[in-house]
């Protein structure tokens, strides 16, 4: 009986160690806000506008999938002339990208399969993660330079949909 008990119990360990995705974390979130932190000053700024959108999906199996949207993104005209400088306007105002995550240590770590942007593949994407509850989840991207040389990270906030 105590073999069978041990062997029952070494089985359960394995099938948990297969199944990288926390019980917390899987499912589906949208993005309540995404505030952006400036490091020197303090100050905050709303990264993609005061009413952002986006989804974050975590799945049993170990991968992830995000999108995020700014506020007030227009669709294309259609008019040739423009094409360009629109596609590119939607193209600064997202974000996404998908593959396969971990969460150790309060850290995400996620190496990006496929994104909106072809830098983004092959590297790995790391996020400091917290559940405030069941419901929430707090993510930090680290930080980075934007394009006018101030030094920011982001908080973004997401509430469960399931």
């Amino acid at each position: 009986m105590k073999t069978a008990m041990k062997t029952l119990a070494a089985l359960w360990l394995c099938l948990l160690s297969f199944s990288p995705a926390l019980a917390s974390e899987v499912g589906v979130w949208r993005l309540v806000s995404a505030v952006g932190v400036d490091e020197e000053s303090g100050e905050t700024f709303d990264r993609f506008g005061a009413r952002p959108d986006g989804y974050l999906i975590f799945t049993e199996s170990g991968y992830m999938s995000v999108v995020i949207n700014a506020e007030g993104r227009e669709p294309l005209t259609g008019n040739p002339e423009t094409a360009t400088e629109e596609q590119a306007g939607l193209f600064s105002t997202m974000t996404a990208h998908a593959g396969a995550y971990e969460i150790v240590d309060g850290r995400l770590i996620h190496p990006v399969d496929v994104a909106h942007d072809p830098a983004m593949v092959g590297k790995d994407l790391i996020r400091e993660v917290s559940f405030i509850s069941d419901d929430e989840i707090e993510s930090i991207v680290p930080s980075f330079t934007t394009p006018s040389g101030r030094r920011v990270h982001l908080v973004l906030r997401w509430q469960r949909l399931n």
